[in-house]
């Protein structure tokens, strides 16, 4: 697993340029990888929970209605969103978003230790306690 990450600042809004931080994070899977992840089905394996992403989010109808917002399904990233591309997450400043990058390097070694542990299936063992 080939894992690329970084971070860049932008800015959305056509009057009033509001900056906000991308992390962007790119993961090359092995043939190997791909494998497990097919025949596990592993496609839909939630890697990281994570909130709304704050470029995406129309902040106006967020403050209107919060529990329109908070009734939606969050955008969490799975394996599938990982095997599509580049994955694109908005933070509102640098320190949430290299908080956001450390979980995401987290979640990434807990999910190359899934790959790992699911390569073959659990050995018999017998044992008195």
């Amino acid at each position: 697993m080939r894992v690329s990450i970084n971070t860049e600042e932008k800015s959305k809004g056509l009057i009033f340029k509001k900056p906000y931080f991308s992390v962007n994070v790119s993961v090359v899977f092995s043939e190997e990888e791909n494998a497990i992840i097919l025949q596990r089905k592993l496609k839909d394996y939630i890697v990281l929970e994570r909130d709304w992403d704050i470029s995406r989010m129309n902040e106006k109808l967020a403050e209107r209605d919060p529990e329109y917002w908070a009734s939606l399904a969050k955008p969490h990233l799975t394996v599938k969103d990982l095997m599509k591309g580049v994955d694109q997450y908005g933070l509102p400043d640098p320190v949430r978003a290299k908080q956001y990058e450390e979980k995401l390097v987290d979640a990434l070694k807990t999910l190359k230790g899934f790959f790992e542990g699911s390569k073959t299936v659990g050995e018999a063992k017998t044992f008195e306690l």
